[in-house]
């Protein structure tokens, strides 16, 4: 589950609302349309927004999880991650939290909360050169402005080569053409 949020950017609750059936094993992709909160009477709800309800395209290591994940709940045809005391659903993201805390500990990793798996996500995606649209459409967020407005003061320190790319792309579409300083 751990390397699935890391590699997915679900939230918490989104983890926790999510079943076998919502995975497309052909086109690679997650249809993200339920959650699980903590309190709520009714085991799954609506995503947080519109745009939550999603298409999360699965990555390598996504998918790898997912593949880990089938010998221990494929068959029950339900949820796809389990509470490995109850053997059933993750009732929502404290309980989460708590195996979250508990294996920060003993890997003697300082803590931070697990939503930090999809903060991870997404800045990873950002500073490998993913257009910021497609991020804030895998993440669920309504508008990419909020994207990069969140993630946009990790991104330029680690980008030392910022501006290479359009300079490259430049040189190979008009390299006879030489700017000059005036």
């Amino acid at each position: 589950m751990i390397q699935f949020a890391f590699w997915s950017g679900l939230r918490t609750s989104e983890l926790c609302g999510f079943d076998w059936a919502d995975v497309d094993w052909i086109r690679g992709t997650v249809h993200v349309r339920f959650v699980l909160t903590r309190g709520l009477e009714e085991p799954e709800q609506d995503t947080k927004t519109a745009a939550g309800e999603r298409e999360v395209k699965l990555l390598p290591p996504a998918m790898e999880a997912l593949q880990a994940q089938k010998s221990f709940t494929f068959l029950k045809n339900r949820e796809v991650f389990q509470n490995p005391k109850s053997g059933e659903r993750w009732m929502g993201p404290n309980p989460i939290g708590l195996m979250w805390a508990s294996a920060l500990r003993r890997t003697k990793v300082r803590y931070r909360n697990q939503y930090q798996t999809r903060h991870t996500y997404a800045s990873t995606l950002l500073m490998a050169g993913e257009h910021v649209m497609w991020v804030s459409k895998q993440m669920g967020h309504k508008d990419w402005t909020f994207t990069a407005r969140t993630y946009s003061r990790w991104i330029q320190d680690n980008a030392p080569d910022a501006g290479n790319k359009a300079a490259a792309l430049w040189s190979t579409f008009a390299p006879s053409i030489r700017m000059e300083a005036k």
